[in-house]
């Protein structure tokens, strides 16, 4: 019979860090005398049967690299009816017995699929949405938060000759964990997330009018994408107020900006530290886990007990940015 391999694959969209753990898994593996395959291009390399061989060679460099050297691709629910037959298929026909996913909610969240077939699958959390539940944080936001820091500062250094409210939107949708982040970090006077409710516009540019009666000549507000009224509903009122906050709105939406570029030192730590655990388990025999940090240990926890939960913002994390903004 021929020897028992393992797969690793990146699913959903990109971002900074990936590399560092599709590493870790390739060397833990070779350490211990397993076969690794590489899944070009996200859960569509299952169907398409596109699996290459990974050695500790083949990664060698790759920690510092942005994106995922593989490829990865959405949708992330490919693996249904026939697809997921093709694809247990093709994996078992490599005697595939488990696969690390990367990849965000949604991926690890099919990924599962494959365990109804007898593939184990242990789960590493990359998003930067932060909006999976289980881990204090994911892999690639700290690189995203860096990104928008850098962003901002560039855009506060416009802000010298004239007044102006500058409102900057970056990725969320049910969590705003990104967003609260980077407003803590950038000294942002408002934050806007789901879990900090500031509907009544009317109240908002109140509060935002304060800051010109102090003698300040600029007010920053970082929003979560998934924040409700939302970004040009808010702009166009402030637009509408600027008699009573005598500042100037200025908007800007970040998009791929906060994903790319190469991975901060803390993601490629906690890349290398999540790759390790997962193909180490994987290994043992574990499935139906993910790698998750809690407080400060990398560890393996129940899908049961992320993929099934909704995350919300840490609640320090509000309360220090209420108490210093």
């Amino acid at each position: 019979m021929s020897q028992d391999a393992f797969a690793v694959v990146s699913s959903g969209t990109d971002n900074s860090g990936i590399n560092a753990a599709i590493r870790a898994a390739v060397r833990t593996a070779a350490s211990q005398g397993a076969r690794v395959f590489g899944v070009r291009n996200g859960f569509r390399g299952f169907l398409e049967d596109n699996l290459i061989n990974l050695t500790s060679r083949d990664v060698s460099g790759k920690i510092g690299k942005a994106g995922c050297f593989l490829g990865t691709t959405k949708p992330s629910n490919m693996l249904s009816g026939d697809n997921l037959s093709l694809a247990i298929k093709n994996l078992k026909k490599r005697n595939v017995k488990g696969v690390v996913v990367i990849g965000g909610l949604n991926s690890l969240r099919n990924s599962r699929k494959l365990m109804e077939h007898g593939i184990n699958v242990m789960g590493v959390p990359s998003t930067i949405q932060d909006d999976i539940a289980g881990t204090d944080i994911a892999l690639g936001v700290d690189t995203a938060v860096n990104n928008i820091v850098k962003c901002i500062d560039r855009i506060r250094g416009s802000s010298s000759s004239r007044d102006k409210t500058f409102i900057v939107q970056v990725e969320g949708r049910t969590c705003g964990s990104l967003a609260l982040r980077s407003s803590i970090v950038s000294g942002a006077d408002f934050c806007l997330i789901p879990e900090m409710p500031f509907s009544d516009l009317d109240h908002l540019v109140k509060k935002m009018a304060m800051f010109s009666l102090k003698g300040k000549n600029q007010c920053l507000t970082i929003l979560s994408g998934g924040w409700k009224p939302g970004i040009e509903e808010l702009t166009q009122y402030l637009e509408a107020h600027q008699h009573e906050t005598d500042l100037y709105v200025r908007t800007t939406v970040l998009g791929y900006v906060q994903r790319g570029g190469p991975p901060t030192g803390y993601d490629r730590l906690l890349g290398t530290r999540m790759g390790n655990l997962a193909m180490s388990e994987l290994i043992e025999g574990k499935t139906g886990q993910m790698i998750a940090l809690r407080e400060g240990k990398v560890v393996s926890v129940p899908f049961e007990e992320s993929l099934d939960k909704e995350k919300v913002a840490d609640q320090d994390l509000i309360r220090l940015f209420k108490s210093t903004r």
